[in-house]
């Protein structure tokens, strides 16, 4: 988090709205759409909602601040906002996995895409907030979301939402790193923060005789692999993402070629570790 960047008077102290602005979401079209999204759709019953920015946002923005101008877009990536209720600022942001971060958590392990939280708009105490968030690497694939996914995304949230991440700091690790792989700018670094996660993950802080890479490959395949070919193919590539790892961190030669190719795999075989094991 960057910090406060815009905090204006509110002329009604009674109203409260917090909304997070989801950027590299495009949405898959059908006819109604943009209708449906006006309204939006619940992820957690009366606590969050999925939809998009409206006219009425701009007009209870404006009827605040004058001076706050609230764009709205028409094109394919509209501005996606998660609407949380009776949401506060302690709230926000005295955790990591608050539940704006848990739905976005929720949207990464439903599948792959570079979708972000862009920045949190709160209104409290007759202020308006806006907190911005680290900027996106910039070159990840878009993430395309339709809603005939909306009922997965709604089976992940539910189990995401329910996760007592100060008790089970193994889980809370494994996210922490899945989540931190999206901001690196480089693959390398990406690869880093996978492995670690597949370590707190898998073993949870315990000692393992033996190559790690081995262990959480033969631990990871047999949790994830449908038959002995697809589950050699998984134990395999991840070796060979942590003899990657080991080359980089203690500064032998790599090659990046190897590390761009298998990385969305061994990010493919994290996400659904993480379902799979979700307490």
């Amino acid at each position: 988090m960057r910090g406060l960047t815009s905090i204006e008077e509110a002329t009604n102290k009674d109203r409260e709205l917090c909304l997070g602005v989801l950027s590299g979401i495009y949405w898959k079209t059908s006819p109604d759409l943009w209708e449906k999204l006006e309204t939006g759709f619940e992820i957690i019953p009366e606590k969050l909602r999925l939809r998009i920015f409206t006219e009425k946002d701009s007009e209870t923005f404006t009827s605040i601040s004058p001076t706050f101008k609230l764009k709205l877009r028409r094109e394919q990536e509209k501005n996606t906002v998660l609407e949380l209720k009776n949401a506060s600022m302690k709230e926000l942001f005295e955790k990591e996995f608050n539940p704006l971060t848990r739905a976005l958590l929720a949207f990464r392990l439903l599948k792959a895409g570079g979708i972000f939280l862009d920045c949190v708009y709160l209104i409290e105490g007759g202020m308006i907030r806006r907190i911005i968030f680290p900027p996106e690497p910039g070159f990840l694939p878009g993430y395309e979301f339709g809603l005939d996914e909306l009922e997965n995304l709604i089976a992940v949230q539910e189990k995401v939402q329910e996760v007592d991440f100060d008790k089970d700091s193994s889980f809370r690790i494994a996210c922490t790193r899945f989540r931190r792989s999206y901001l690196d700018r480089f693959d390398e670094d990406k690869l880093i923060d996978l492995c670690i996660a597949f370590e707190a993950l898998f073993f949870q802080g315990k000692w393992v005789n033996g190559p790690m890479g081995q262990a959480i490959g033969s631990r990871c395949s047999e949790l994830l692999g449908k038959n002995p070919d697809e589950r050699d193919m998984i134990k395999k590539n991840i070796e060979l993402a942590f003899s990657l790892r080991n080359a980089v961190v203690h500064g032998r030669d790599f090659k990046f070629e190897k590390i761009y190719t298998l990385n969305p795999d061994i990010e493919g075989y994290l996400r659904r570790s993480i379902l799979r094991l979700i307490p």
